[in-house]
């Protein structure tokens, strides 16, 4: 029998851990529950994001789902950072000023963005091997 001691990297945001630095470094910079974090997703979708603090006050203000996405320039990954910080996730059960937002359906949004990212994609690469 043998034994290890291995470091362990928690976030400090969230309950993820890793066995390597780099890849907590990299997480805790995009975590969701980071106000403070940087977007991936932004780049490809219509505008900036106002950012997840902004996203945060508006969804523990009531704000409406498009509201929302028109604040985190149509990214879903942002909407979801600003609801989840907002604690608005816990509050839909019993809060009637969250149900504009009840219905939102993150999976479904992202998969969207992800089809039509894709689609443009494959256009450009279409139009640069036939030379339009």
């Amino acid at each position: 029998m043998r034994e290890q001691k291995k470091s362990v990297y928690y976030c400090d945001h969230c309950k993820k851990h890793t066995l390597t630095k780099q890849s907590m470094e990299k997480h805790e910079r995009r975590c969701t529950s980071n106000p403070d974090r940087e977007c991936a997703m932004c780049k490809h979708c219509e505008g900036g994001s106002v950012g997840a603090g902004k996203l945060k006050e508006m969804a523990l203000a009531g704000a409406t789902i498009d509201e929302l996405r028109e604040a985190a320039g149509g990214c879903p990954i942002c909407i979801l950072a600003g609801i989840k910080q907002s604690g608005a996730m816990k509050m839909w059960e019993d809060d009637p000023l969250h149900e504009s937002v009840r219905g939102w359906n993150f999976k479904k949004e992202l998969s969207e963005l992800w089809a039509e990212i894709n689609s443009h994609a494959e256009l450009q690469e279409y139009r640069s091997y036939y030379g339009y």
